[in-house]
């Protein structure tokens, strides 16, 4: 038990991410039924269960991906929609654009979040993307080119 005046832990820090009697259903079958849970920082949270039984729909859910019936999601205190500057969603299939270099699939998901940037500035920070996912040297390569766990780490400097 933690004294008094002692500093918060992981035990008593503010969620990073807060289910809230969450309700979800789709049509008539009910996905979630008042699903309540905390992820603190430092924390893991592992979902188990077979296919369809809803481990994605949490994921989607954070993502602001998915409309709920009930309940609240937040994310460090906001909303989904609030949060997405803090989210990233990797989807479990690359989802890569075939007509795009790396470079040019890393520069889309800032094409679509940083309009101010000039595409000289998202290249060169696209390029530190791939450097640090170990693909600087496969930039100009196109996502037939890539094998599935290189266009898995492209996705994920996206």
């Amino acid at each position: 038990m933690a004294e008094a005046g002692a500093p918060a832990g992981p035990a008593t820090a503010a969620p990073v991410v807060r289910f809230d009697e969450v309700t979800v259903r789709f049509g008539a079958e009910t996905i979630y039924d008042r699903l309540s849970f905390d992820v603190k920082a430092g924390e893991f949270l592992c979902i188990l269960g077979p296919s369809g039984c809803g481990k994605s729909t949490s994921l989607r859910l954070m993502g602001d991906l998915l409309a709920i019936q009930g309940g609240r999601v937040e994310i460090e205190g906001r909303t989904p929609a609030e949060a997405w500057d803090r989210l990233a969603y990797v989807f479990q299939s690359p989802r890569l654009v075939p007509w795009r270099t790396a470079l040019g699939n890393v520069m889309l998901g800032m094409d679509l979040r940083f309009d101010g940037l000039s595409k000289a500035e998202k290249a060169a920070r696209a390029g530190q993307l791939l450097d640090l996912v170990g693909l600087s040297a496969d930039s100009g390569k196109y996502p037939a080119m890539l094998s599935g766990g290189e266009r898995q780490r492209v996705a994920i400097a996206r």
